[in-house]
């Protein structure tokens, strides 16, 4: 029940978006036909819905729209005025992931312009050598508790029927 400022139809790589220039639109619609052939939405529509406008014969109304078809970047959608970015749908750990996917495209822009992959590995380094003093911690804790495991038994058997005696 809320105005809309942009409507979109979008799949995993892809989206397309109508942006309302001026004004509003009252609401929006968005369908998809399933295809049982090929096992996937195979057509999707969207829809923006005005207010109505009472016109006289030889009245004219305009309503400016914007339409972007083409890959869900984020560096392109983020230019736009409306938050289209939003389209990306990054969830709960929004500000994570924008910061991971800025770090992919700065490699592959900047390190690796030639390949995805190469700055996908050099991401993943990256993050296992941010994390790696984490990491470590809990391999060390590990292995305490594998050398307690066998005493751990020990005790366990002794106070089999004695759950408070045991912790």
């Amino acid at each position: 029940n809320s105005p809309v400022d942009w409507v979109a139809a979008k799949n995993k790589f892809f989206a397309q978006i109508v942006t309302i220039k001026e004004g509003a639109a009252v609401g929006f619609s968005a369908a998809g036909v399933w295809n049982p052939e090929i096992k996937q939405v195979a057509t999707v529509t969207a829809g923006v819905k005005f207010e109505e406008v009472l016109m006289n014969a030889g009245d004219e109304h305009v309503r400016e729209l914007s339409y972007y078809a083409g890959p869900k970047k984020y560096n392109v959608l983020n230019q736009m005025p409306n938050g289209q970015d939003q389209v990306m749908q990054f969830g709960m750990l929004s500000p994570v992931s924008k910061i991971l996917l800025n770090l992919l495209n700065f490699f592959q822009k900047n390190v690796f312009p030639f390949s995805y992959g190469v700055a996908i590995i050099i991401l993943t380094l990256f993050v296992r050598t941010a994390f790696w003093p984490l990491t470590h911690k809990g391999t060390e804790s590990m292995q305490k508790m594998q050398t307690l495991a066998p005493e751990m038994t020990i005790i366990k058997e002794k106070n089999k029927d004695n759950p408070q005696q045991q912790q």
